[in-house]
This record gives C-alpha cells, structure tokens and sequence, in this order.
C-alpha cells in the first residue's frame, strides 16, 4: 500500500476512534485516475468521460460536513487534502483548493494523522 492510502487509512481509523460518524458527515473522495484503471478507452478518452459524469479534477481526499450548533441551521465544511513528504499539489487540487477559498469551505493539506487532528481540534470536531 502506499504512503498516502496509508495515511488515508489511518484517517479512517481515527475518525472511528474518535467517533467523528456521531458528529457530522464524512467520507473520502476516490478521485484518482489511476493508469491501471480497467477500461478499454485511452487515458484521455476515460478522462473526459470522467468528467462527463461529474469527476472534478483536484477534489481533495476527505470531506466533514458538520451543522455548527443545534440553534443555527448553518454547517460547516472542511476539506482534508492528503499529502506525504515533500509531495506537491497537483494543478487540479491547487484550483479546488481557490475555489474553495473564493466560496468559503475550509481546505488544508494534512501531511500526518498528527496534523489532521490538529486540524480537527482546530474545528472543535474531537
């Protein structure tokens, strides 16, 4: 397995350990466009249907969705980008991560478990 899905399994775990389910709404984005990818079509062809059915290029790994208090009817969303070493985003998580900037959602790059629950102290989700 490797480095990053290690880290993303580790994620999964914690969000189990700290019963984040009991809390809000959250899940990974299986968002890689892997060469190995079963398909009779070539890469770019496969690319467009991708994005035909609703593939967003750059989403980032993890998504919590949360309502802030049980008297405001607004929710808050974060997004968990995944990153190991010295690893860079891509062109397609650098504008997923504008985009959420422009329009509010909270995006941060997480290069252990130790900064993702950093990250979720930070959002009072643990």
């Amino acid at each position: 397995m490797k480095p990053e899905a290690q880290l993303s399994c580790a994620v999964r775990e914690a969000v189990e350990l700290y019963h984040l389910r009991d809390r809000c709404i959250c899940f990974k984005i299986q968002n890689d466009l892997t060469p190995g990818a079963k398909t009779r079509l070539p890469m770019p062809a496969y690319i467009a249907m991708l994005k035909r059915q609703g593939f967003e290029p750059g989403v980032a790994d993890w998504v919590f969705i949360w309502q802030r208090s049980i008297f405001e009817e607004r929710f808050e969303v974060l997004f968990i980008e995944l990153k190991i070493g010295k690893n860079k985003q891509s062109e397609g998580q650098v504008l997923f991560q504008d985009w959420c900037q422009k329009i509010s959602p909270d995006y941060r790059v997480a290069r252990s478990i130790d900064e993702v629950i950093q990250i979720w102290k930070e959002w009072k989700l643990i």
